[in-house]
């Protein structure tokens, strides 16, 4: 999803050329490499080319999609909150 918005936002500053698969290393966890468990690992760790995920279907219009979404939900919220009363119980 990244890509897809830097290349909406920025096309410039991406050269898909340099794009791996997005592989990752395994953990030594057969619970966190199944879905099992989850927990955060730095990205040398996690990342063979610092990529995660493979950015090959990305695409400028799904950036667009994505962005338009996002700013609408980001909307609503903020005139939802700017009409919500200020009282001893805000914003509960």
């Amino acid at each position: 999803m990244e890509t897809s918005l830097l290349l909406h936002i920025a096309p410039r500053l991406v050269d898909l050329s340099l794009a791996d698969d997005g592989e990752v290393y395994p953990s030594r966890l057969a619970g966190v490499n199944d879905g099992t468990a989850w927990l955060a690992r730095p990205w040398h760790l996690l990342t063979k080319n610092s990529g995660y995920g493979d950015p090959a279907l990305a695409t400028a219009e799904k950036g667009r999609r994505f962005l338009d979404a996002c700013a609408a939900k980001i909307a609503q919220f903020l005139l939802e909150l700017s009409e919500a009363p200020l009282d001893e119980t805000f914003p509960y």
